[in-house]
């Protein structure tokens, strides 16, 4: 996650903002409750790098509490057509 930081005086709808650049797992087992496996310091721009494990990623895909990877349809999704009102 990489958040727009500080002021930003060319968007009236961003006003001031706050946040830390992130990286994020899946909050599941193995994996820290919250999600957050790297983070950067609150309100400072820069980077954040952090190193996966492919297999700690296919386990929790293959065994894990949440199974959207798997539940999910790998191939595209049927578009939803758009509501027509008469």
């Amino acid at each position: 996650m990489a958040p727009t930081v500080g002021e930003a005086p060319w968007s009236a709808a961003l006003d001031v903002n706050r946040g830390f650049a992130a990286v994020f797992g899946p909050v599941d087992r193995g994996f820290p409750e919250d999600g957050v496996l790297a983070r950067g310091a609150l309100d400072a721009p820069g980077w954040v790098f952090c190193t996966l494990d492919p297999e700690r990623i296919a386990t929790v895909r293959r065994e894990g509490a949440v199974l959207n990877h798997r539940d999910w349809p790998a191939g595209p999704v049927e578009r939803p057509r758009p509501a027509v009102f008469a």
